[in-house]
């Protein structure tokens, strides 16, 4: 079947592992999705992230993705995508430098600060200064 909702594929793992009756290890992330697949709950997530990490030296990014909106963040970059999903569903005018838009890129760069903050991956230290 064919969806609007938004899975990311971060959700596989803990699906199957759920299907399988094994625990998600805290360490593996994503929503299991066997309660939305199931017709439970009409929605999984209000966004996803897309990231691109792997070449430090060269291309870095970013995405979130909202049922209506999809922002790109560049690393060191001055420019980005912002892009209308429900005006422009094909992406084809960016909307990074549209002052009508200031307010919902604030908004996606903050929804992609805090989705990210949490996955960092903390190691014990003795101090925290």
């Amino acid at each position: 079947r064919r969806t609007p909702a938004i899975i990311s594929q971060v959700d596989l793992v803990p699906t199957v592992l759920a299907a399988t009756g094994i625990e998600q290890p805290p360490e593996v992330d994503g929503v299991n999705a066997l309660p939305f697949l199931r017709g439970e709950m009409p929605t999984l997530r209000d966004h996803a992230i897309v990231e691109c990490v792997d070449d430090p030296k060269g291309l870095r990014l970013k995405t979130i993705v909202t049922a209506n909106r999809k922002l790109t963040w560049y690393c060191g970059q001055d420019f980005g995508e912002l892009h209308d999903l429900e005006d422009d569903p094909r992406e084809r005018v960016n909307r990074w430098s549209d002052p009508s838009y200031a307010s919902d890129k604030a908004k996606l760069l903050s929804g992609l600060l805090d989705s990210l903050e949490p996955l960092e991956r903390r190691v014990e230290r003795d101090c925290y200064a």
